[in-house]
């Protein structure tokens, strides 16, 4: 050992001493015994680092679980006032609900009272009304009547007022009150009674008449004139003509009877009328059927018998009779003048009245609807 070492030795405490083996000089001189101790003091070492180890793996798993009971605290407390908020709310929305229902309740009931005080006002309207629609048919029946009426009396209209009499029945019959059968009875007479009606041709008439204006310049006069002869002579040549000889004696006879004319006069003869007076004469006739024409379409019967009653007498008078253009014109002023232009046509204004009648009767017998009293009033404004 040397100088320097033995006063370390000498200052070492009692206790390490006892615990550290001393170095001898045997140790000294042998160098194997010396080394032996280092091995145990790394153990010791390493004994006392897993220790350590041990002792902050146990502090940080005693922090860890603290910590993590405290966020499980803290997530609870959280929890506990969230579902004490929900409950809250929750309760809230409760009384409201129950405060609502309260209100609608309310509110139904008002509406189911002013739906029953509507359905009582709406019965005692149609009550009042008895049946709107039957009231809106019969005013239909009435103007349909009032039509007819007018129809057959300004313009003689037949057609018309039979279609307006079968309408305004119709109109009855939907009613199906047993108060009108007898006025559906009325209507039915009144429409056989205008189809018994014999309405005139006008129409047919007219062109008849007309026709015949045409046809009177070309009648033959009853002393011929130069155009009457013309008339005749192209007459006489179309029926002279023979087709066979069968008809050849017939019109040898007829040949030798036209050289002799006896003709008895028993009043005066007509003077030769000049080319002038037949015209006017022409003109004349056919203003007289003009105007018959005008009187059979206004429906004036003593104008139009007047007029076809001269027209006759002028065609007699100044055109031969004997030839058949004019009996033919004859004969159709005799029918025209039989035709019954202006018949008689039943009366259907009772029928009009006698519903106007029915009408008044049944407003008459209708209940005066109630007014609203402000009690009632005041119950649709508390409603509404």
């Amino acid at each position: 050992m040397t100088d320097n070492d033995k006063p370390h030795d000498e200052t070492t405490p009692a206790g390490d001493d006892a615990d550290t083996p001393a170095v001898t000089e045997s140790d000294e001189a042998n160098p194997e015994n010396t080394a032996e101790p280092a091995p145990r003091a790394r153990g010791a070492g390493v004994a006392l680092f897993v220790a350590l180890l041990g002792l902050l793996g146990a502090v940080g798993a005693g922090a860890g679980g603290y910590y993590l009971w405290q966020t499980q605290q803290q997530l609870a407390d959280t929890q506990r006032q969230q579902l004490a908020t929900l409950e809250e709310t929750l309760t809230g929305l409760r009384r409201q609900h129950t405060s609502q229902n309260s209100r609608q309740d309310e509110q139904l009931q008002q509406l189911q009272t002013r739906q029953q005080n509507l359905d009582d006002a709406l019965q005692t309207l149609i009550k009042s009304r008895s049946h709107l629609r039957n009231d809106w048919l019969l005013t239909e029946a009435e103007y349909l009547l009032k039509l007819a009426n007018h129809r057959l009396l300004l313009e003689r209209d037949v057609a018309t007022a039979i279609v307006a009499l079968q309408s305004a029945d119709e109109r009855l019959r939907e009613v199906a009150d047993p108060g009108l059968l007898k006025i559906r009875q009325r209507i039915a007479a009144d429409i056989n009674d205008l189809r018994a009606v014999d309405q005139p041709d006008l129409a047919g008439l007219s062109f008849t008449l007309s026709s015949l204006a045409g046809d009177i310049s070309r009648l033959p006069l009853a002393t011929p004139d130069p155009q009457t002869r013309q008339q005749l002579d192209a007459a006489a040549a179309q029926s002279d003509k023979v087709e066979s000889w069968r008809e050849l004696p017939g019109a040898l006879w007829q040949d030798l009877k036209s050289l002799v004319v006896i003709r008895q006069h028993d009043e005066p003869i007509q003077p030769l009328l000049a080319p002038e007076q037949r015209f006017f004469l022409t003109q004349n006739l056919q203003l007289q059927l003009e105007q018959a024409r005008l009187a059979l379409l206004g429906g004036q019967t003593r104008v139009y018998q007047e007029r076809l009653q001269q027209a006759r007498q002028w065609v007699e008078t100044y055109f031969d009779t004997e030839q058949t253009t004019t009996r033919q014109t004859l004969e159709q002023l005799a029918q025209l003048a039989e035709q019954t232009i202006h018949p008689e046509l039943p009366d259907i204004s009772d029928t009009h009245q006698a519903l106007e009648r029915f009408r008044q009767q049944r407003r008459a017998s209708e209940p005066v609807p109630e007014e609203s009293t402000p009690d009632s009033e005041a119950t649709d404004n508390a409603a509404s």
